[in-house]
């Protein structure tokens, strides 16, 4: 089991964020303990056969979903290839087929009740920084007072999802509460900082998300990431180009971005059903 460890360490050294390291450390862990094997025993010579079973057992005892299945084949995949220098051949393992799920996207009129409801400025910004710019919760907690550029009017995110960089806008609304929450805060480092001064962290962000939501009295589950699906999904119904909206969210593929078309209302205003003309 020492190898995991050093798996882990190899890991950091190679930039993986912390939640892919904490992942990949877990399913590890939990084929050890589903072989039932003592701490000195390791993780070698493992077959596909091996590797199925343990899927088998996961999704027959705990249900696990496709996106799970497929972390945990990359963990045995990136684990073997680092620590014993060989190719697993488990590519017929992943699911056949991604599923399509529509994430809930909030209406603007409900984004606005969020902000209504929100008396607390520090939670203000933060709703406001996920809806504004389309940001990722961990990239609202990495913001740094110097990554605000009033003069133009832009948002920098620094080594965010697959270590890339990007800029969104800054809008001007979120530039005059910020004015106000940076006299009444006085934030050191991070632009959104704890109690402590260190980085906030992202179950507060969660809580004031869930909090607002139900002060705002919206049906359905709201996430930070909502916030973000709302944000493009507003965009391409207000006319945005979709590779801009690509752009503005930091994705690799316009497939990913894509997905906004089945989310988007407006669009289906748009069309003339034949129905109706019947």
């Amino acid at each position: 089991m020492e190898r995991i460890p050093q798996f882990c360490e190899l890991m950091k050294l190679q930039r993986y964020s912390s939640s892919t390291i904490k992942s990949y450390k877990s399913y590890l862990l939990s084929y050890y303990y589903w072989i039932d094997k003592p701490a000195g025993i390791l993780i070698k010579d493992i077959t596909p056969a091996q590797i199925s079973d343990f899927l088998k057992y996961k999704i027959m005892n705990q249900g696990i979903g496709d996106s799970t299945q497929r972390l945990i084949l990359a963990s045995f995949k990136h684990y073997v290839r680092v620590v014993d220098k060989r190719e697993l051949k488990i590519n017929h393992l992943y699911p056949k087929r991604k599923k399509t799920i529509i994430p809930n996207v909030l209406s603007k009129h409900d984004v606005s009740k969020m902000f209504d409801c929100c008396s607390n400025l520090k939670h203000k910004i933060i709703l406001m920084l996920l809806y504004s710019g389309g940001l990722r919760l961990r990239e609202v907690l990495q913001l740094r007072i110097e990554d605000i550029d009033s003069k133009r009017d832009i948002i920098k995110i620094k080594q965010s999802k697959e270590r890339k960089d990007r800029i969104v806008p800054l809008s001007s609304r979120l530039l005059d509460v910020l004015r106000e929450y940076y006299i009444q805060y006085k934030p050191k480092y991070y632009l959104i900082e704890s109690l402590s001064g260190g980085m906030y962290s992202s179950s507060s962000v969660q809580s004031v998300v869930k909090r607002y939501a139900g002060s705002a009295k919206i049906n359905g589950k709201v996430t930070p990431h909502t916030l973000r699906h709302s944000f493009a999904t507003h965009l391409l119904e207000d006319g945005v180009n979709l590779r801009i909206i690509q752009e503005l969210l930091g994705h690799n593929s316009i497939k990913t971005t894509q997905l906004y078309t089945h989310m988007s209302t407006q669009l289906l205003k748009d069309v003339k059903y034949p129905l109706d003309s019947i």
